[in-house]
Parts: structure tokens; sequence; C-alpha cells
């Protein structure tokens, strides 16, 4: 069976899940008890999926996992760690092992579903204020990541390495939530080491928190220092990820317009990075500056407009890139007005779940010059994907300050605070 076939399928068949009042049901059987009671159906529901996809469908592994993954892994136990990698040095070497270890590809895939289902495990045991661990917001958004398209599409089905960025940022959450700042920073450069240069977005909890983060950021900045220096010392390869700056992807504000002008001429790629870069900036002091009476509900709302801002204005942005930034994100979407939150849940996510195969299918944007069909396609579902983008980035700066965002189950509420 064709992959995106396949995709389009399970989450097709999905769809009356991610309606309120399925969810709210969900909410309500775990009314009065915290959401981490979900883990179990959480872990259970992702590794069915690998083994529905990979063991009796039989579908090809995604090409992430079987080609760049498997290349840099091979190279990192073989001739050495490959300098055309993009990911820094320990996520080389953890696949290199598992491919040892395992012997397929396939190993990949469970490792980054099982990282998402510790990362959910921790997000639910953790809030950093005790009084809110059973909010009936924090129920909504755990029960929204249990359902949503967005994860199911890109880790169990897509294999995408940014589940290790998901686990990093929940693991600095759960060190914040206990006070433990340098135990935090620690936990964000092993998470950074694992990953690559996006990694760094697991530092928000820490430096986004009402206390001091500098015990935190000193010992991140240690930690890396250290790593960097054994990699020069051991002659191995640090500078990769420059690569990454030179591509340019679908689904963010900068592609639209090219996409919409034709084959003029794109803007400096050193421009857009500094734009996204600024507007990324911009937003997180906006909302801190206007900081919610809930610790962690802050803490979601600045990771999740920092998230919406940068897959909005990078040039290098896919939306599978949207997992780093997953519980701000639901945040988001949950505490939006009903008609809204209607909309992003049944055209933006899944939409931004097929955008990337799109992409590709239209050979990376090379078939638009030939094809003003496939240009207006992808323009078309390109622009629900920055929509749904901007609907998030303006809903995190209206949120009310100084106002707890609490409320009922999903299916009672029919908006949240806002500001005029």
């Amino acid at each position: 069976m064709n992959y995106v076939v396949a995709k389009a399928v399970v989450l097709c068949g999905m769809a009356p899940l991610w309606s309120d009042g399925v969810r709210a049901h969900v909410a309500r059987r775990l009314q009065g008890a915290s959401p981490v009671r979900l883990w179990p159906w959480f872990a259970a529901w992702r590794l069915a999926l690998v083994v529905l996809a990979f063991g009796v469908l039989r579908l090809k592994l995604p090409g992430d996992a079987a080609g760049y993954y498997a290349t840099y892994a091979r190279d990192a136990f073989g001739a050495g760690r490959s300098a055309a990698s993009a990911y820094n040095p320990g996520f080389d070497y953890l696949l290199g092992l598992l491919l040892r270890l395992f012997g397929s590809p396939l190993s990949f895939v469970v490792v980054f579903v099982l990282a998402e289902v510790a990362a959910f495990w921790l997000f639910c045991r953790t809030t950093p204020d005790a009084p809110d661990r059973n909010d009936p917001l924090l129920r909504d958004v755990a029960v929204l990541w249990l359902l949503n398209p967005l994860s199911i599409a890109f880790i169990p089905l897509g294999a995408q390495d940014e589940a290790l960025i998901l686990l990093s940022w929940c693991a600095v959450w759960w060190a914040i939530g206990r006070n433990r700042d340098r135990t935090a920073g620690v936990l964000a450069a092993t998470g950074f080491f694992c990953t690559k240069i996006l990694g760094v977005v697991a530092l928000l909890p820490a430096i986004d928190s009402r206390s001091v983060p500098r015990r935190a950021a000193a010992a991140f900045a240690g930690c890396v220092a250290v790593v960097v220096a054994v990699c020069v010392v051991l002659r191995i390869p640090l500078l990769g990820f420059l690569q990454e700056s030179r591509l340019v992807t679908s689904g963010n504000l900068w592609t639209v317009l090219t996409m919409a002008i034709g084959d003029g001429g794109r803007p400096s790629a050193v421009w857009q990075f500094s734009i996204a870069a600024a507007c990324m900036v911009a937003g997180w002091w906006q909302v801190r500056s206007s900081p919610l009476d809930s610790r962690w509900q802050q803490l979601l709302r600045s990771t999740g407009i920092v998230g919406a801002l940068f897959l909005l204005a990078s040039p290098k942005a896919w939306t599978h890139y949207a997992i780093m930034f997953l519980p701000g994100l639901l945040f988001l979407v949950v505490t939006l007005p009903r008609r809204l939150r209607w909309l992003l849940l049944f055209a933006f996510l899944p939409v931004s779940a097929f955008e990337p195969s799109l992409w590709f299918y239209f050979d990376a944007g090379a078939a638009f010059a030939a094809s003003p069909t496939s240009r207006l396609l992808m323009l078309g579902v390109d622009g629900i994907v920055i929509g749904g983008y901007a609907v998030l980035v303006w809903h995190a700066l209206r949120l009310r300050p100084q106002t707890v965002v609490r409320r009922a189950p999903i299916r009672e509420a029919q908006s949240v605070h806002l500001g005029a």
C-alpha cells in the first residue's frame, strides 16, 4: 500500500476522535484524577500503530529513517561520523548503536515512539504549580495530545527525530516543576547533544521560568562546552548543521510568497532567518511581559507562540517541526474559542500532517515551474498551514494578562479569557 494513502486512511478514520464530544468524554472519565492515567493507553495506541503500519500492512519505512538516519548511523560506527550529517554527534552514535543491536532502521521508529511516550508521561506527571495538577485545562491538553493527528502522522507513521527534542523539552519541564534548575540545564544539554541544533528549544521552560534561570543556563553551557571539547579532540565533525540553513521548505510564509508570484527571485535566506529570529524574540518578549497567573500555563503559552512564529517565519521549517513545540501548540488550540478550535482541528492539523508529503510529491517544488495546477494546489495547502500558525500567534498574544485560564472540560466551554 502507498505510504501516503495509508496515512490518509488512518487519519480519516481517526477524525471523529478529534471532536469536542469524544475528548470531553475522556476528560470527564479523568475527573479528579491526574492525566498520567492516560499513559498506558497512549503507549498502547502509538505502539499499535507501528505494528499495524510496518508489521501488518508492511509499509516501507519513511524516507528519513531508511535514508538519512540509517546512512549516518552506519557511518558513525564504520568509516566515522559523516561531516555531511546535519545532526549533533550523539544522534548519529545513538542510532548507530540501535542499528548494531537490532540490525534494522525500524528500531529508530520504535525508539522515537518510546521517546514520545516518555515525554507524555513526564508532561502529565508534572506541572510547575502543585495545586494545578488536576486542572481541567491540563487534562484537555493531555487528551488532545493522545488523539491529535500531528504526532500520530509524524512519529509512529513518520519516524521524525523531533520526538527526541519533544522528550528533552518535557524533561526540562519536569525538572523546572521540581525547582531543579541545574538538572534542567543538564537534561537540555543531553537532549541537544542527542538531537540537532534545534534541540536548543528544549531550554524554553527554563528560560521562561519566573525563577532565575542562571543556574540552568550555566549547566547547559558547561555541558555543551565539555562535549564540544571532546569532539574537537577526537576530531568528530560538528559543523554539518550549517548545511541546513541553505535549505528551504514548504509550509512557511516565504515559500507561499514565492509560489504566489511564480518563478520570481527569493528574498535572501539570511534576511529570512533574521526576520524569523526577530519575530520569535518579539513574540516571546510580548507574552513574557504580560504573564498569566498560572506559571505552567504561561510556560505553555510561551512555547506555543515561539513555535508558531518559528514555523510561520523560518524558511527551513517543515510542518513536522511542530512536534518540538507540541505541548505549547496544543495548549493554544485547546484554549481557542470553540469555532476556531473546530476549524484548526479539522483543517489545519490534518493538512499539516499531509503537507510535507505533497511537497516531495511535487519534486520538492521543482514541478511548480512546469505545472501551474500543482503550484495552485500547494499554494492552497500551504495557505491553510500558515493561516493556522497565524491564528495561534494571534490567540497567544490576546490571552488576557494576569488571568488564570481555567475552565470546565472542552465540551462545556465556549471561549476563554481574551484581551479586549
